[in-house]
């Protein structure tokens, strides 16, 4: 049984409409990275905020060696977020992106950098006196011994500055 007339049309104009939409494959993948980039911008951003919170409550306790290790720290990543922010910016705004290799780099830094800023923020915010007590030491030497972040940052920039 042949279809009906309507149904016909309905199908020509389908295919019409198909093949007079031409999408430029590039333009959508290139359209995605800056998304990406941008996504990972706010990322930042976020977590520059949440390292703030962590410095605000550290400069409310008594300083102990580590608690000023792991200041020094802290305010070196956010150095290097901030200068990672004015790199990816400064290219974003003359539509430049950086390789989208680096991309993943950053994502698998920003997670770990949110999981430990989380950690520490919960430890901050629960007892001052566990965080003297039981939480800066292992923490501090997880920071700079396994952790490594404002080195891994430093890299990224490295890599992202290059065109």
């Amino acid at each position: 049984m042949p279809p009906s007339n309507c149904l016909r049309n309905f199908r020509l104009g389908i295919l019409q409409a198909m093949t007079e939409q031409t999408f430029d494959r590039n333009e959508l993948v290139e359209n995605d990275l800056f998304s990406e980039w941008l996504g990972e911008t706010r990322y930042i951003a976020e977590l520059i905020v949440d390292i703030t919170d962590c410095l605000a409550l550290l400069a409310t306790k008594r300083s102990t060696l580590e608690e000023k290790i792991i200041r020094k720290e802290l305010h070196l990543l956010l150095t290097n977020y901030a200068e990672m922010l004015s790199i990816l910016h400064s290219r974003l705004a003359i539509g430049d992106k950086p390789e989208a290799a680096h991309i993943e780099r950053l994502r698998t830094l920003n997670f770990a950098v949110r999981q430990e800023t989380r950690r520490l923020l919960k430890a901050l915010r629960y007892n001052f006196n566990y965080v003297e007590q039981y939480f800066e030491f292992d923490f501090c030497a997880h920071l700079t011994q396994e952790c490594r972040f404002t080195d891994e940052a430093a890299n990224i920039n490295r890599a992202i500055r290059t065109v």
